[in-house]
């Protein structure tokens, strides 16, 4: 298990020095840049990248621009889609609902793990960037 944590920003920086949107493509840059190890050691079809939740592991594969007026937004205001290519899988950590952001996921024995989804060939797991849930 390696964990590797870094701001976005630099080493001069903190995480939140920058704007959500500009930290989010530079670590998704960065994660991506960490991942083509595991392409080049032909091992990226068994490595799972695990975003925090279905639309942030939706953003890395498409991308977004958040315009519904059709005016192009400004570029740091877009969401790179950078995974696009990646030959393993992408997954997510969480679907958040009403039952597990409040809680009686686990009252009522409703919790749903991740395991479920998981393969047995999956050799590596890459989490990117955490979120503000703890229960990630």
């Amino acid at each position: 298990l390696i964990e590797l944590e870094f701001p976005p920003g630099g080493l001069e920086l903190a995480s939140g020095d920058l704007e959500g949107n500009v930290e989010c493509n530079m670590l998704t840059l960065r994660l991506r840049g960490i991942c083509a190890v595991f392409e080049e050691m032909k091992m990226a079809e068994y490595t799972r990248v695990l975003f925090p939740d279905k639309v942030e592991a939706r953003l890395a594969l498409t991308g977004s621009s958040p315009t519904p007026d059709g005016i192009r937004a400004p570029e740091q205001a877009e969401m790179k889609s950078v995974w696009k290519d990646w030959p393993g899988k992408i997954d997510y950590v969480d679907d958040p609902n009403l039952l597990s952001v409040s809680g009686l996921d686990k009252l009522l024995g409703k919790k749903v793990s991740i395991a479920k989804r998981m393969d047995s060939e999956d050799a590596a797991f890459v989490v990117a960037y955490p979120s503000a849930n703890i229960s990630e």
